[in-house]
């Protein structure tokens, strides 16, 4: 199979058939791409083309059945009730390779495997062509998608493992020492002095209803006139009116303080755990890395799940004057990377 990949990119085969295909469940009409990899051929799709016998020439229809009448739920067949037309459409594989395909198959038995753990499992990826990039011997990570197309920008792409969870986790440290020094000690009474205001408000607010009250029983009681009611209440109406806007702002201020506390709190909680860390652990990784993206010329991406963690304040303290930085803009002089983003493949 790895020679007809090769076969196939060096001959430049178009993995579309360049028809128009309809997918009713998206809506989307283009040509359909065989290879279910950007238009790349790669191993899996040789053996996905060679395992399927309708490309022998043969119409198969009847494989799957719906499991109850009405419902949505189908399920396969056996391959005896499967209806086959032979010589429907032109063949691509021949009936002798598919047969020898078959028999090779029967005898490849695949045993349990132990999954294999690791910091950046399932989280390193190509950045021109966006898969996956496949660990080899637990040494690197290697773009393999286009190991055959010297004429992809990521042929032969790879990053050392060691190299990149090093790199990672001294961008991870550097961080985790800016959140705890950094000084944020004109915020630290915020959070009592709205509580203080909204108490305040809220005083207003039952002053005024109380001064409503003693306004209705001094009508009841015919000490005023129905004018001088109406005139008095339509003022203490509208006062209150205001004093609930007031209120309500406040009780908004405090809700959003109260929740930048507690993300505060989380994000200097990861950065002790981060400091205490001899290097990069699958639980660092698996709370603040999302997908790390490989590009040529050393560029690495990182895509962060907790923006908070890797997004520093807009000004930083130097010297008593507020200076402004652009993040994040770490190299690595030893191994000549740098974080930028990586160029997407056209």
């Amino acid at each position: 199979m790895h020679q007809i990949e090769k076969l196939t990119s060096r001959r430049k085969c178009p993995p579309g058939d360049g028809g128009i295909q309809y997918r009713k469940h998206s809506g989307h009409i283009g040509p359909y791409d065989i290879s279910r990899c950007c238009h790349i051929w790669h191993k899996t799709t040789v053996r996905r083309i060679l395992e399927d016998e309708r490309y022998t020439g043969t119409y198969i229809m009847g494989k799957r059945e719906v499991t109850e009448v009405g419902g949505h739920h189908v399920r396969l067949r056996e391959e005896s009730q499967w209806v086959k037309i032979p010589g429907h459409h032109p063949a691509i594989v021949s009936r002798e390779m598919f047969e020898e395909v078959q028999d090779q198959l029967a005898h490849v038995k695949c045993g349990a495997k132990a999954p294999h753990s690791y910091p950046l499992r399932g989280k390193v990826f190509c950045g021109c062509c966006r898969h996956a990039m496949t660990r080899i011997r637990d040494r690197y990570f290697a773009c393999q998608y286009t190991a055959v197309d010297d004429s992809t920008p990521c042929h032969g792409l790879r990053i050392d493992k060691a190299e990149l969870e090093g790199m990672i986790y001294e961008v991870m440290s550097k961080q985790a020492k800016v959140i705890l020094n950094v000084d944020d000690i004109s915020r630290a009474g915020n959070l009592e002095v709205q509580l203080a205001q909204q108490k305040e408000s809220g005083g207003q607010v039952e002053a005024c209803l109380e001064r409503k009250r003693a306004l209705y029983e001094r009508f009841v009681l015919k000490e005023i006139g129905a004018d001088a009611f109406k005139a008095e209440k339509a003022v203490l109406d509208g006062e209150l009116a205001r004093l609930k806007q007031v209120h309500a702002a406040v009780t908004a201020q405090v809700e959003r303080t109260r929740g930048d506390e507690k993300t505060k709190r989380a994000r200097i909680e990861l950065a002790r755990e981060v400091s205490g860390a001899s290097g990069l652990t699958a639980g660092l990784a698996d709370a603040l890395i999302d997908r790390v993206y490989i590009g040529p010329e050393n560029q690495v991406e990182i895509v962060w799940k907790m923006k908070d963690f890797c997004t520093p304040p807009r000004y930083q303290r130097h010297g008593g004057t507020p200076v402004p930085r652009s993040w994040p803009r770490w190299s690595f002089p030893g191994s000549g990377r740098s974080l930028s983003p990586c160029p997407r493949a056209p």
